[in-house]
């Protein structure tokens, strides 16, 4: 009972929000971006090497994620509502 009001409120105070907000969030689906989660990815050289072989470009940086953020929080996105923004050097392509 007492999870169920958690989540009946929790749902309220998202309804409300959403009606209050002018548009719905948008979404980043990023890739292989180089940071500190990724090290072991990038040490251990038979997993770099096969992930750099499925994408192009190379890994992104936390700029290339900062651009894209930018983008649906901006005026000239007003009319774009509830997408998915994939940011992955064309991994999704292959």
């Amino acid at each position: 009972m007492y999870y169920e009001r958690c989540a009946n409120s929790r749902a309220e105070r998202s309804r409300k929000y959403m009606s209050a907000c002018p548009r719905c969030p948008s979404q980043i689906a990023p890739g292989y971006i180089a940071t500190t989660n990724t090290e072991p990815l990038q040490a251990d050289e038979t997993r770099n090497r096969q992930i750099l072989k499925r994408i192009p470009l190379p890994l992104g940086s936390r700029r290339d994620l900062a651009g894209a953020a930018l983008s649906p929080s901006s005026a000239a996105s007003d009319y774009v509502a509830g997408t998915v923004l994939t940011v992955d050097g064309e991994w999704m392509e292959r």
